[in-house]
């Protein structure tokens, strides 16, 4: 293992990126790479909070006060839908807890 880290080290210093970069974004780690998962999940998780609260914001009161288009309402509802299903309970379930990075 030490072999193959200094390696990396080596080439990474010689084309000017950080270890930091390469440990995170070149990994081979699965735990790793399960931890970056549930960091993607967990960003895309406020994204999709940020569609919710719009939501309710709308719905607070009857005729339209956020949206001016009735279709914008649709396409957030929409994404925010595709969103929690797909960028934060599928990565962070199969990525992040099914690849062993939780002890």
């Amino acid at each position: 293992m030490s072999d193959h880290v200094r390696a990396g080290e080596i080439i990474a210093h010689a084309h000017g990126v950080s270890p930091f970069a390469t440990r995170w974004f070149c990994s081979t780690n699965h735990k790793d790479n399960g931890t970056l998962y549930l960091l993607f999940a967990f960003g895309a998780g406020l994204v999709g909070a940020a569609f919710s609260i719009l939501m309710r914001m709308e719905l607070q009161e009857p005729g339209l006060q956020i949206f001016s288009n009735p279709q914008a309402y649709n396409v957030i509802v929409t994404g925010h839908g595709l969103l929690m299903i797909f960028f934060v309970l599928m990565p962070a379930q199969i990525g992040g807890f099914g690849t062993g990075s939780c002890p």
